[in-house]
């Protein structure tokens, strides 16, 4: 690519620069002239090519568009069989449910575009005239890496629908794109959602397997800080215990043996007392202690 360069005073040098239809950045190029080569690549990497190729150049003088930096451009096209672009990768397998419809895509890049589509199960084509299959396919904006970079791509979307599904209709689909007598393949796995759990309700179900255990965890961890504490206070009153046990022993023995000595004597004590009372002696105590309570005496 050659660009043609008017500037007073003259200038020479060119940065160039490949950005795609919706403006990424695809490449920065170390040529600095007026002439870009574009680099060798692969045949199967030939299209990725395509895009606005754009020289900025200044020689110091601000120009009638008040700006510094002026830039030219040119949008590029590198014609190249159909491709399946990246953004498939995450859709190689697709869902129904028996009994219902669905509709199996895959999104294509082609320049020109691709002439014919055929799908085929088993190696059999499908026969898209009969009110089993349907097919169809509609311009969209699709994703594919460009040397490198992630970018957005006018393409379209080969859709096949499938009416009323049975068992047998989860198995693997192919798609065949042609363009002149050759074609491009590839394949689409359907399987049943019939007791599929969707990405959100595992996402779901893992965060509330992960609180239960934070909290089991929270509680063990108290459960054990409570455990030591407590331990470490039976440790130190124990500790006190076994220190004063012997003198304690002591002093318990001494204690039972002044009760019974005491209650010996308190028994003997209570036998002559009870001998030596009479009938009226024992009415006349009896009264005595109601008198200290405040109580009328039974002789009143």
């Amino acid at each position: 690519m050659h660009t043609t360069l008017d500037a007073n005073p003259p200038v020479s040098t060119c940065k160039w620069q490949q950005r795609s239809k919706y403006g990424e950045i695809i490449r920065d190029f170390s040529n600095n002239n007026q002439t870009l080569t574009l680099p060798t690549v692969h045949k199967d990497q030939r299209y990725q090519d395509t895009g606005e190729y754009v020289c900025s150049a200044e020689n110091g003088i601000i120009g009638i568009n008040g700006q510094l930096k002026q830039t030219g451009s040119a949008y590029v096209i590198s014609t190249a069989p159909p491709v399946i672009t990246a953004d498939n990768k995450d859709s190689s397998t697709q869902y129904g449910k028996n009994g219902k419809s669905t509709k199996i895509f895959v999104n294509v890049y082609s320049i020109p575009k691709y002439t014919r589509i055929s799908w085929y199960t088993h190696n059999t084509q499908l026969h898209v005239v009969s009110n089993k299959y349907a097919t169809n396919d509609e311009p969209v904006i699709v994703k594919d890496v460009f040397h490198g970079v992630d970018v957005q791509l006018d393409g379209y979307r080969v859709t096949l629908t499938i009416s009323n599904l049975q068992e047998a209709d989860f198995t693997n689909y192919t798609l065949r794109l042609y363009y002149s007598s050759q074609y491009v393949l590839h394949e689409v796995t359907l399987q049943s959602s019939n007791g599929q759990m969707s990405s959100n309700a595992i996402i779901g179900t893992v965060a509330g397997v992960l609180v239960v255990l934070l909290i089991v965890c929270a509680v063990i961890i108290s459960i054990l800080v409570f455990k030591k504490r407590k331990g470490t206070k039976k440790t130190k009153k124990n500790a006190g215990f076994y220190e004063n046990s012997e003198f304690q022993n002591v002093q318990i023995r001494d204690e039972y043996e002044e009760v019974i000595s005491k209650s010996d004597t308190e028994e003997k004590q209570t036998s002559k007392t009870y001998e030596a009372l009479r009938p009226m002696e024992a009415v006349e105590v009896y009264d005595d202690l109601e008198n200290d309570k405040g109580l009328p005496s039974s002789k009143s």
